[in-house]
């Protein structure tokens, strides 16, 4: 790496760690619940969405106390959730609806306990909901819901140690997000066609959210072999334009890239990718940022050496950096 390609990429670094979130200057994108409300709860009578309302508070509020550790509080919500379902009158459409968003919140309250296997089984009855409610009542946006579901699949497999079909989940569930494919190796029944229906920001939000996830865990599963799962169920589709993340192909491309030896091509994709900023997925931004640290380092020159002090010097002031990342932090330091 000769002294102006350093600089070059030092100055990538330097803008995207600076560039402010660009979404402050746009209007607000559409949430899942949004598009819920929009596409499916005015279709239900007005007592049923009255009871649908109800219950999904308690789930919301029992949720809330789950990721606070209040477990105790946790369990009265959700059994206050179910004890809505139950009562008399409530429709098939509305109670398999309220169903799914409470064993979603159930399969977090059970992963928070390290019941890996009950909270797996709470993720596919939620994903049999949506399923039914899709082909069934025609609630067509809970394709998007069920691709969420896929996520904490994936995260429970990581969670639990199995790293390798954690990550193997991860790139499948972004390569059908990106519409490369037309199914996921769990669950059945996939459409693919209504997945093109969603929002474009729905489906951006959750590759991001992905790839985020999956950067938070990389200190956990260092050797490549292990990181290379992911990209197995997307290699086929690399050299495709990606249509919702394109930015995420780029962190994806210029990690291969640099696995594979191809410096030239790495520090290139790093020139696109590093100036976008930490945006939506700021995990994958700090990881690419330290992939080239070491990078530098391992180059032996004296413009590496330069980048690489100057952008662990810069780490102190890093917003949003996932505690997850100080031991790598510390192992680079230590050169």
């Amino acid at each position: 790496m000769d002294a102006e390609t350093a600089e070059r990429l030092f100055e990538a670094y330097r803008a995207g760690l600076l560039l402010r979130d660009p979404d402050h200057l746009r209007p607000p994108k559409p949430t899942f619940y949004r598009l819920l409300m929009d596409d499916i709860l005015g279709r239900l009578p007005l007592r049923e969405r009255l009871v649908f309302r109800k219950s999904y508070r308690a789930t919301r509020q029992g949720l809330a106390f789950a990721r606070t550790g209040d477990l105790d509080s946790a369990d009265k919500r959700f059994k206050t959730s179910r004890e809505v379902l139950e009562s008399r009158g409530t429709g098939e459409a509305t109670r398999l609806l309220a169903t799914a968003f409470l064993e979603a919140a159930l399969a977090y309250f059970d992963y928070r306990q390290g019941r890996f296997e009950a909270a797996r089984e709470r993720i596919l009855t939620t994903m049999d909901c949506d399923l039914a409610l899709e082909t069934g009542h025609g609630f067509e946006c809970l394709e998007i819901h069920r691709i969420q579901a896929s996520d904490n699949l994936m995260m429970i497999d990581l969670r639990e140690g199995r790293v390798e079909q954690g990550l193997g989940l991860a790139g499948a569930i972004m390569a059908y997000a990106e519409g490369f494919t037309d199914s996921l190796p769990i669950h059945r029944g996939w459409r693919p066609d209504l997945l093109r229906c969603v929002p474009l920001a729905l489906r951006r939000g959750a590759i991001g959210q992905i790839a985020n996830e999956v950067a938070v865990q990389f200190p956990a599963c260092p050797r490549p072999e292990v990181w290379n799962a992911i990209l197995a169920p997307l290699t086929p589709y690399l050299d495709r334009p990606a249509a919702a993340q394109p930015r995420i192909r780029q962190w994806l491309l210029a990690r291969d890239a640099r696995a594979r030896g191809d410096h030239e091509r790495y520090r290139a994709l790093l020139l696109e990718f590093l100036p976008g900023g930490r945006s939506r997925f700021p995990a994958a931004w700090y990881l690419a940022v330290l992939d080239f640290a070491a990078h530098c380092g391992e180059l032996g020159t004296e413009e590496g050496r330069l980048v690489r002090r100057a952008i662990l010097r810069d780490v102190k002031h890093w917003p949003d950096l996932p505690a997850s990342f100080r031991p790598l932090l510390a192992r680079r330091r230590q050169g």
